[in-house]
């Protein structure tokens, strides 16, 4: 099962998401303030949930349009990387 969540408040060793160029002229964005950017969580069972610090969603807050992205940085995050369960 999948579900959304603000990559900050689940990783907040998480710094910033560098989008590209295109990525940003495509959604509008002027400033950073203008988007709001959610990650995706799986949750594979009882004991296990990985979030997705590769590709964000990243939204324009006054635009409404969004997109799933591929961050400038991605080598340095994986895209199943594992959040504590309590």
């Amino acid at each position: 099962m999948d579900v959304f969540a603000s990559g900050k408040a689940l990783t907040p060793e998480v710094g910033r998401t560098d989008i590209s160029q295109p990525d940003v002229d495509f959604l509008g964005v002027k400033d950073a303030s203008d988007t709001l950017v959610l990650t995706i969580v799986t949750l594979h069972g009882a004991n296990q949930t990985t979030i997705n610090l590769k590709g964000p969603i990243v939204i324009n807050r006054h635009r409404h349009v969004g997109k799933q992205v591929i961050i400038a940085n991605a080598a340095n995050y994986s895209a199943q990387h594992a959040l504590p369960v309590a």
